[in-house]
């Protein structure tokens, strides 16, 4: 058991606090993009595909930096 005011090293609530955040402005950038889909190419919808799981790749890489604790002084 930890004390009240001491954190522990690695906590998935800071983690998946980072995730959902992220995910929701992910997903909102992602619905501005499609509002214009009608002026796209046909190649265009793919190359959305990979920016999104590059991004989500990238997501996850920052949740699990974010489930450490905070390095003092």
């Amino acid at each position: 058991m930890t004390a009240k005011g001491e954190q522990r090293k690695f906590s998935l609530k800071r983690g998946f606090s980072f995730f959902w955040k992220s995910n929701l402005a992910l997903l909102i950038a992602i619905l501005f993009l499609y509002i214009n889909q009608s002026s796209w190419s046909k190649e265009g919808a793919p190359l959305i595909l990979i920016l999104a799981l590059v991004w989500e790749v990238l997501i996850l890489f920052l949740c699990l930096i974010g489930c450490l604790k905070k390095q003092e002084g």
